[in-house]
């Protein structure tokens, strides 16, 4: 006896597979955790002082290769790590980025200075010194 016809073999139904894939997408987005990366914190300027007697802060002056010049004129190089006795205990402080300073250079230096536990403020940028000291 002959087979008068031939049994088709029946495929995989792509939509259960599309569906079952885009929940699989959606379950490990919404349940995944993104790496948050450390946030630098630094005190945000006073725009008014009320106080007549308020203490005049610390300006430090960061140069475009990473060093920092203190009101004294002492310099600290970049690859140097301050000391607290360096800066005035009592007294807030204010980074002021030099000329060309790179964002990378200013976070580097407000994560030593903060490390240090001083109270650091991030001021305006002024114009470089033209190479002087």
């Amino acid at each position: 006896m002959e087979m008068l016809y031939r049994r088709r073999r029946q495929g995989i139904s792509l939509t259960a597979l599309i569906d079952v894939v885009f929940i699989l997408l959606m379950f490990f987005m919404l349940t995944s955790t993104f790496t948050r990366y450390k946030a630098v914190d630094f005190q945000a300027p006073v725009a008014a002082v009320t106080e007549t007697d308020a203490e005049q802060p610390q300006r430090v002056i960061l140069r475009p290769d990473g060093s920092l010049r203190l009101e004294s004129g002492a310099v600290i190089a970049a690859e140097e790590v301050p000391s607290v006795d360096s800066f005035e205990t009592g007294r807030p402080l204010v980074l002021l980025p030099e000329g060309e300073s790179s964002v990378q250079t200013m976070v580097t230096s407000l994560e030593k200075l903060k490390g240090l536990g001083l109270a650091v403020t991030l001021g305006r940028a002024i114009p470089g010194s033209n190479g002087q000291n």
